[in-house]
């Protein structure tokens, strides 16, 4: 391998068995050879997730090697997978960074759960020979991975410092053991070399209801060796800076701009500059104004395009998380803007950039070279198109056509070229609606029909999701900023009909509380789309009183077309998952269901002993039902409108639909189904009930253990076509 190389990870398989509460998935890391456009698998490693969410292992690149850590073993590992040396074991380590220039590895070890200091010891080892050079004993304050102090923002530029706390002030621990405390108003670059300073405060905007930020007469750039002010920037007459600092930690991301590790420029500072208007100093203005950048090496200061955001991204950058709103089939890894790898179930990370110093040979798959497929035809005439269509989407490694669009039809056996995008960069993946299929391509939203015709739509959502009826497209929008015609675009949810574009609904997020009789809420309502209702009639909206937008009470609000807002009275999950919002809900909104603990007379969002049946118009309980186990969120669900379903068995095996469906080899468990039309319940083996309300997709993919050869897509078990990481959109008939 030549190089440069780029180096990820992926997870292949997970354990939820161990550990207790936690998770056991194990990662294989793969090398990309760009320059011969090659995949090699290096190894695989198992990666342990607690359940307080602390994980226990990292893959680090140093230098022509890598850096290990699972559980409680440091290792050296070569690029084939080879084990070159253990560099520490410990069974309490908290952290690892691995140094910038890739000699050294810092690791925080020693938190003693039981003691009553719970502090840390800092070691520092040299790579290649294993050599401790700093070993400071239990004095500093315990870091782990997903708390606040981010493990990116360790090592100085240089590698000869890093930043650490102790008694919770932040400072300098250099490699000959000594400590300097840094001041308190700064707020340190992620290399360590800057620090960021903020002048007077000059008002405030609310970004929230409750939550003002300030906003500050100048801001300071400093030297951190030294102290000295490098670079000043000053407000215009009358407004104001502002600075995210209290999400930002010690960092200087700007608001607007993903906090992504693959950045690799270190020496900007991101501000917003608000003009002189009143609202903003008593902190009612959202407006943020005009986002510069100051460069702390050149003093200079410029507006933030697109240009300069892609500029200071860096040529390597992933995107990656299973969440409810972003699917795992958008984990993405770029390079210079060509998709690398796609579509990794619950985990893509790209772990670095290695320019070898000579030729390197590594162990794994065979490598092939990925030519560019032709594409399909030009759609044939209307007349000629029989049905139905199937469209699927795959990459093409080309940077002028990254997406495409192809139609199949069943009837003809024929194939075409749809329609060809850009990056889909955090927006929905592409969805079938009447006469072809929703895309966005860049921020713009559009509806393209079978025949290649593409009608815009909408610029910028969020998210979307195109009704069952396939005749209208709901759109989630954050808001900020404004319109052409000067206004605030508050967040809000607009339904269009397709393919006119015109608006039916817009429901604006802040006034939900008002319009959907919703409690007031502790910071403000955030919206996301849940679901449309059969019928395409209502759109299920779950709402959460967050500032950031995750975790607290959770609600579900069903609006209808004609602009009626109401709440669903599903009991809030203990814990805020944004899941329980709707769940209680039937498909078609006409029934609820809610549990209530054993001996309780109250409703609960908790286990369930018992449950009722409610007309959700009326509130009048329509079938009340005893269970013989007790369930949760995982052992029941609306099997369709009027069937709803449930497990029985004795904890922990019990039947649970969300890993049923991923394994139908699994232990058989029985199901209970109630028809909420009759009252009667139907008990079955939970095979045939996956066969009677899950049947298997006929449209599926199928791909290689290589991700640099082609997937095959399947219809009905016949495979039809093949292209890098496909993406099936769906079935539409010939209009």
């Amino acid at each position: 391998m030549s190089g440069p190389l780029l180096v990820f990870s992926e997870v292949i398989e997970v354990d939820r068995s161990r550990p207790p509460s936690g998770q056991t998935e194990t990662r294989r890391v793969y090398i990309y050879d760009l320059s011969a456009d090659r995949y090699w698998v290096a190894f695989s490693y198992l990666h342990t997730i607690r359940g307080s969410g602390l994980e226990r292992s990292t893959v680090q690149v140093a230098g022509e090697s890598l850096v290990v850590w699972t559980e409680n073993e440091v290792r050296r590992v070569s690029l084939g997978g080879t084990m070159e040396q253990t560099l520490f074991e410990h069974d309490q380590i908290s952290w690892l960074e691995v140094s910038p220039d890739g000699t050294n590895v810092a690791i925080m070890y020693g938190v003693d759960p039981s003691g009553d200091a719970r502090l840390a010891a800092v070691l520092v080892v040299d790579i290649a020979t294993g050599e401790e050079l700093l070993d400071t004993g239990r004095r500093f304050d315990p870091i782990s991975v997903g708390s606040s102090a981010d493990l990116r923002q360790r090592w100085h530029g240089n590698g000869t410092a890093l930043l650490v706390s102790e008694q919770r002030r932040p400072g300098l621990l250099r490699l000959d053991g000594t400590f300097e405390v840094l001041p308190e108003d700064w707020h340190v670059s992620v290399d360590l070399r800057f620090a960021l300073r903020v002048g007077e405060r000059v008002g405030s905007i609310s970004l929230n209801p409750h939550h003002d930020r300030s906003v500050w007469a100048s801001l300071d750039v400093l030297d951190i060796e030294t102290g000295d002010v490098l670079w000043t920037v000053h407000a215009q007459d009358g407004g104001g800076l502002y600075q995210h600092l209290d999400y930002a930690g010690d960092s200087w991301w700007g608001p607007g701009l993903p906090k992504e590790p693959t950045w690799e420029d270190r020496r900007h500072v991101f501000f917003n500059e608000l003009a002189p208007e009143p609202d903003w100093r008593v902190g009612h203005q959202p407006y943020l104004g005009a986002l510069k950048v100051l460069d702390a090496v050149t003093g200079e200061v410029q507006p933030v395009t697109v240009e300069i955001e892609e500029l200071l991204r860096g040529r390597a950058r992933s995107s990656c998380g299973w969440t409810k709103y972003a699917a795992p089939s958008q984990c993405r890894i770029w390079y210079d803007g060509r998709v690398i790898r796609e579509g990794a179930d619950g985990w893509l990370g790209h772990l670095g950039i290695i320019e070898p110093s000579r030729d390197l040979e590594v162990r794994g798959i065979s490598p092939m070279s990925v030519a560019v497929e032709p594409d399909p035809p030009l759609p044939p005439p209307r007349e000629e198109m029989v049905g139905p269509l199937l469209l699927y989407e795959v990459y093409r490694p080309h940077p002028s056509t990254p997406r495409l669009a192809i139609a199949f039809d069943e009837g003809t056996g024929k194939s075409w070229t749809v329609h060809r995008r850009g990056h889909p960069y955090g927006c929905s993946p592409p969805q079938a609606a009447a006469g072809g299929f929703v895309t966005c391509n860049w921020s713009e939203l559009s509806h393209v029909t079978v025949d290649g015709q593409t009608v815009p739509l909408d610029r910028s959502p969020e998210e979307f999701l195109v009704s069952p009826d396939g005749h209208k497209v709901a759109m989630r929008f954050w808001g900020g900023g404004r319109g052409p015609d000067g206004r605030y675009n508050p967040a809000r949810t607009v339904v269009l009909e397709i393919p006119s574009g015109d608006e039916i609904l817009r429901v604006v997020h802040e006034e939900l509380p008002t319009s959907a009789g919703l409690p007031p809420a502790r910071t403000y309502w955030t919206a996301y789309l849940e679901a449309w209702t059969p019928d395409s009639n209502a759109v299920l909206l779950g709402v959460v009183d967050d500032d950031s937008g995750y975790g607290g009470p959770t609600a579900g609000v069903v609006g209808t077309l004609d602009g009626a807002l109401r709440q669903v009275p599903c009991v809030p999950d203990p814990y805020g998952d944004t899941s329980s919002a709707l769940a209680c809900l039937s498909p078609d909104a006409r029934y609820v269901v809610l549990g209530r603990a054993q001996g309780s007379d109250e409703y609960t969002g908790g286990r369930w002993r018992s449950f009722d049946v409610i007309d959700f118009q009326t509130r009048i309980v329509v079938w009340s039902v005893e269970t013989r186990s007790s369930l949760d969120e995982y052992h029941w669900e609306w099997a369709s409108p009027t069937e709803f379903a449930w497990s029985s068995g004795a904890w922990p095996d019990v039947f649970r639909f969300d890993l049923q469906r991923l394994d139908r080899e699994a232990e058989r468990a029985e199901v209970s189904v109630l028809d909420v039309t009759t009252g009667e319940i139907e008990v079955m083996d939970s095979a045939d009930y996956l066969a009677r309300f899950h049947p298997p997709s006929r449209a599926t993919t199928e791909c290689p253990e290589n991700p640099g050869l082609p997937c095959k897509i399947l219809l009905d078990g016949e495979v039809i076509g093949e292209g890098r990481w496909p993406r099936i959109i769906g079935f539409v008939a010939v209009e």
